[in-house]
């Protein structure tokens, strides 16, 4: 699944998500934030980040998917005042980083434009072994500068 996060101010962290099947909604967030969470649960805070919750379904493959994805995250620019700036945690299989990073360039979401910026965040394991990991990196960096 890939998730995409905009990070904004404390008082508000809009986040999209594209996530390749139904299930993946508001109430299974919640329920895996009540099942995972190591702290004290708070309902306000609960609200305030479920405010900023938007899904996008779609396949990794899917032209039409990535672009509603890009179209959701302009709209959260405007609503939310989040100025272009995005950071993409890729939460995917090894084999899926060539596709995802593919589709990213090509809607225009892998692009810095003006003093927006761009992060990428992946969750480990990274590869399985260093060889692996070096040639995932190589991937990731024909879309996105080693800084982001």
């Amino acid at each position: 699944m890939l998730k995409v996060y905009f990070i904004n101010s404390p008082q508000s962290i809009p986040t999209a998500s594209f996530l390749p099947c139904l299930t993946h909604d508001e109430a299974y967030v919640r329920k895996a934030i009540d099942e995972g969470a190591r702290t004290e649960f708070h309902e306000n805070v609960w609200q305030r980040l479920a405010e900023g919750l938007e899904f996008v379904q779609g396949n990794f493959d899917d032209d039409a998917a990535f672009d509603r994805l890009r179209d959701t995250l302009k709209s959260l620019d405007v609503e939310r005042g989040t100025d272009g700036n995005h950071a993409f945690y890729l939460s995917i299989p090894p084999n899926a980083f060539p596709t995802v990073c593919e589709q990213l360039e090509r809607s225009g979401l892998a692009s810095e434009e003006g003093d927006n910026w761009r992060r990428v965040v992946i969750e480990k394991p990274f590869g399985h072994d260093e060889k692996s990991a070096r040639e995932l990196n190589a991937i990731v960096e024909e879309v996105f500068p080693q800084d982001s």
